[in-house]
């Protein structure tokens, strides 16, 4: 099924039936988005599932594997995994013979049931290639995919959204919580926001490194410049796949609608101020006329 062009997909909604495709056989164009949290990489999937590149979702998020592998059959053997949580974040243990044999049957399904133009496409943060995907199915997987490396310039922007997301437990353009939400939240909290720039920079260079000891020459996007023209990227990936960007549909934009956050959230600049006056400061240059 397309998406509308029109209406702006949810998490949610992409996780859904509704964008199941009918079943695929041939050998589809592989596509992986490495992005980290809160780099904009589901504005990006948005704008390729209405130009029918592919259905790109975060499949390799074990919160996000569970549903997608009952609705695809597999509900006993994801039911049957080893998982364990660390801080936020759930994972595989490290693939033993049942932990990949279900990643082989649930990357099948997906290649079958989520492939759209001919394009199976992913978007797969570092921590979820280094947990999920790092074994031989995954690479397999990987093997002869165009990669695209996704990345926010501005790390401490990134960072702030991502210690909100951490303690409401929302992360999507809507308002459903999807992780368990801090009770006693502290906004200003200058330390989880270092770990979060840090984490986030970690991220950023495990794709860097993932890059370079494979010899993989991605597509460097940013979220500000695809904020800026997202159709000029969207035409870039199109073309990096072999397709013609001339053949897409072109009639989806978005405008800036943020997640209606709970009022004690305070404004982002407020976060930031916050945060830089702790900080050892070493100011720019002076601009020059």
């Amino acid at each position: 099924m397309a998406a509308d062009p029109i209406r702006r997909l949810s998490e949610k909604d992409i996780n859904g039936p509704e964008l199941d495709q009918a079943p695929f056989a041939g050998e589809a164009r592989k596509l992986v988005i490495c992005s980290s949290p809160r780099s904009g990489s589901y504005m990006l999937c948005r704008y390729l599932i209405a130009a029918g590149l592919g259905v790109p979702h975060e499949y390799f998020n074990p919160l996000i594997i569970r549903p997608m592998a009952e609705r695809f059959g597999l509900g006993d053997a994801v039911r049957g995994l080893t998982w364990t949580w660390r801080g936020r974040l759930a994972r595989l243990v490290q693939p033993k013979a049942p932990e990949e044999g279900f990643l082989a049957a649930y990357v099948t399904e997906l290649r079958r049931r989520r492939t759209a133009g001919g394009v199976f496409a992913a978007k797969v943060h570092y921590a979820q290639y280094e947990r999920v995907l790092d074994n031989p199915t995954g690479h397999a997987l990987l093997q002869g995919s165009v990669f695209v490396s996704l990345v926010r310039e501005d790390l401490l922007g990134q960072a702030l959204s991502l210690h909100v997301s951490n303690l409401t437990g929302r992360w999507s353009i809507d308002e459903t919580v999807t992780t368990a939400p801090e009770r006693n939240r502290n906004y200003l909290d200058n330390d989880a926001i270092a770990s979060c720039v840090k984490s986030l920079a970690d991220e950023d260079n495990g794709w860097r490194v993932f890059f370079a000891r494979n010899g993989i020459r991605p597509l460097f996007l940013t979220y500000e410049s695809f904020r800026a023209d997202p159709w000029r990227d969207v035409d870039a990936i199109a073309r990096a796949l072999g397709i013609d960007p001339a053949a897409l549909p072109h009639d989806y934009a978005e405008r800036d609608m943020p997640a209606e956050f709970p009022p004690e959230v305070p404004d982002r600049r407020t976060m930031r101020a916050s945060f830089l006056q702790r900080q050892e400061r070493i100011a720019p240059a002076a601009p020059t006329a």
